[in-house]
């Protein structure tokens, strides 16, 4: 009964279409794990015979490259010595400045104004979605601007009046990010699931001294533990029989440094993530293991005083200047915060939803017209959002 159930369902997947977006938002080789996790998914995507003109890659695409890299042109998600290259035949369509919360909300809508590819799915496919970066109270980051809560929505609710999807499945790696989707509607056949609740930080996973790769000493961290965690589940090879519910119960119970949580619709539970993310031939995956977690606002600096720890010579003389160089300008915003938010309860109270976007989204112009944009200002988000709830003209002078 097994193989007729698993027969059934393959020809199942090939009577429709599956779509895949996947999207690493940040840049900068200390956002390794990013572009590393954005990779296994094309990875998964691809084995699972997901058709590659349905899988619409997302991301800066500097790090395989980067003179940083001990292994150019190749990026790895585990440490080990007998781990694939997650990089290999990964087709990336948004690259560099295409890269933006612009282009992603058209890449959702099927606009072809981009001149790249879109989703052109309909209302018999099922979609998956895989977002892994940085992210705030309501927003999503990106190297250039934000996403808000409300744009992101507004983008889900005109999918749904397209009727763009069978089903939509979700996944997002970021902090803060329960916030985009709290309160979302239960009936429109959209799950979500998030790295973190609406509070609190994701973090960085196969960290610091293991991340190591074939001998080769990586620096920073080489996967986000959400994003480590699914995958590796769904590298175990039971894609056809493994259901999104049981995925999420094992997510919900071995991520360990945040709270992962589910929104949206859960009717469609029971549908098995080979559904999704395809079913591969067979899999050889590597055993998901404890790891060094990095918050994921300090991989910067932590990246940063790990190479001057492990460096000789010019290479660690190099690195210091650029590890104290940050630590300064980190004392510097966190002096610049503590004078415009002064009382405890700014930084410790639960965001909600926030009041006043405009006036958040001054806050944080504000910021970066003074320290350029950073990834250690997310820290401060929740701040910033904090003011505004309770006062909406915080920053009416910028």
């Amino acid at each position: 009964m097994k193989y007729s159930f698993v027969a059934l369902l393959l020809i199942a997947l090939a009577c429709a279409d599956n779509w895949a977006i996947l999207v690493a938002g940040s840049d900068g080789f200390w956002n390794y794990r990013h572009q590393a996790d954005v990779s296994h998914a094309y990875q998964i995507m691809k084995k699972g015979g997901i058709d590659p003109d349905h899988i619409i890659t997302m991301m800066a695409d500097d790090v395989a490259s980067s003179p940083e890299n001990p292994f150019p042109g190749q990026l790895y998600n585990h440490p080990g010595d007998d781990v694939p290259d997650v990089y290999a035949g990964v087709k990336v369509d948004y690259a560099g400045k295409d890269n933006t919360p612009e282009n992603f909300k058209k890449v959702l809508l099927g606009d072809d104004s981009t001149g790249k590819k879109v989703l052109k799915s309909t209302s018999e496919d099922n979609v998956f979605l895989f977002f892994s970066d940085h992210g705030g109270p309501n927003v999503l980051c990106w190297p250039s601007s934000d996403l808000s809560k409300k744009e992101f929505v507004d983008t889900l609710t005109k999918m749904h009046e397209k009727k763009m999807f069978k089903h939509f499945v979700l996944y997002i790696e970021a902090c803060f990010s329960g916030s985009m989707a709290t309160g979302f509607p239960e009936d429109w056949n959209i799950s979500i699931v998030t790295a973190a609740n609406d509070q609190e930080s994701s973090w960085g996973w196969y960290c610091g001294d293991e991340a190591v790769v074939k001998g080769k000493d990586i620096g920073s961290c080489l996967g986000d533990e959400f994003s480590v965690f699914w995958m590796e589940d769904t590298d175990k090879g039971e894609q056809s029989t493994e259901t999104l519910e049981e995925q999420w119960n094992r997510i919900h119970e071995g991520v360990t440094k945040s709270h992962a949580s589910r929104y949206g619709d859960v009717s469609f539970s029971s549908d098995v993530i080979g559904e999704y993310v395809g079913i591969p031939k067979s899999e050889k995956a590597p055993k998901h293991e404890a790891s060094e977690a990095w918050d994921s606002r300090d991989n910067k600096v932590l990246y940063l005083r790990h190479k001057y720890l492990t460096s000789e010579g010019a290479e660690k003389a190099k690195y210091e200047k650029l590890y104290l160089e940050e630590v300064d300008l980190r004392q510097q915003i966190d002096r610049y915060m503590n004078s415009i938010a002064k009382e405890d309860r700014l930084y410790n109270a639960e965001v909600g939803e926030i009041k006043s976007y405009s006036c958040y989204k001054a806050g944080i112009a504000q910021l970066e017209a003074i320290f350029g944009r950073t990834d250690y200002q997310f820290k401060y988000y929740n701040v910033l959002a904090n003011m505004c709830n309770e006062n909406p003209l915080a920053f009416s002078r910028y």
